[in-house]
């Protein structure tokens, strides 16, 4: 059995890569509708406060995973195989 049999295809890495992307900015964007309210506090902030910096966090994590899940990361510069 070869180790590229192992790996995950290419379509689920895009699904996988284009999910992380798209989620963030929408939990960010639609959060507010749903979650404007001042309590409960968390660590000291306002729900929404603490909701968007949890956020924001987590999108610069989703941003380097999309990155590291990346085919085309591993290409060196100027290699056209």
């Amino acid at each position: 059995m070869s180790n590229a049999s192992k790996a995950p295809s290419s379509r689920v890495l895009t699904g996988v890569r284009v999910a992380l992307t798209l989620i963030s900015p929408l939990a960010i964007l639609c959060g507010p509708f749903f979650l404007n309210r001042v309590t409960p506090y968390v660590f000291g902030l306002p729900f929404l406060m603490f909701w968007i910096s949890a956020w924001t966090v987590g999108t610069a994590l989703a941003m380097g995973l999309v990155y590291w899940l990346d085919p085309h990361r591993h290409i060196p510069p100027g290699d056209t195989d």
